[in-house]
């Protein structure tokens, strides 16, 4: 039993890309965004009589996600003694309802200057379903960096 012993739960929350399976040679991130995993307490509580908790938390602004986030929930149970027991599970967070996908026709990730560039592009949605009848707005860049 390990009713009304005092526990902490600490969310980590990490970029995830998107894959699809059917989908496997297009890309669903944006690259031009940097996003830092981070780490938080959502619940300090004490566990009722039979060992069992109940909470709730609101998730925090992401800003900009380059495609979906893992989330780790870490949960610690701490005996009389103080000693932590600790258990985990980690979830998916789908911040879009669509995923671009874009695939890289030249094999090599870039066109030179002057060739004519052919995007395949496909929209899914979280479950990997192609969704049709969307407008998709996008922009090339011309890139003078390299890694």
């Amino acid at each position: 039993p390990a009713g009304n012993l005092k526990t902490d739960v600490t969310m980590e929350v990490h970029p995830s890309e998107m894959t699809f399976p059917k989908y496997a040679d297009y890309t669903f991130t944006r690259a031009d965004v940097d996003f830092k995993p981070t780490t938080q307490s959502v619940l300090k509580q004490t566990l009722d009589a039979e060992g069992k908790l109940k909470g709730s938390w609101n998730l925090p602004p992401m800003g900009n996600v380059p495609s979906a986030l893992k989330l780790k929930l870490i949960a610690y149970v701490f005996d009389k003694g103080g000693q932590p027991n600790e258990s985990w599970n980690v979830v998916t967070k789908h911040v879009y309802p669509y995923y671009v996908g874009l695939r890289d026709a030249t094999g090599y990730g870039y066109y030179k200057t002057g060739d004519v560039a052919r995007f395949p592009i496909v929209l899914l949605d979280p479950n990997g379903k192609p969704v049709a009848g969307r407008q998709l707005t996008y922009r090339i860049y011309r890139n003078d960096k390299q890694w």
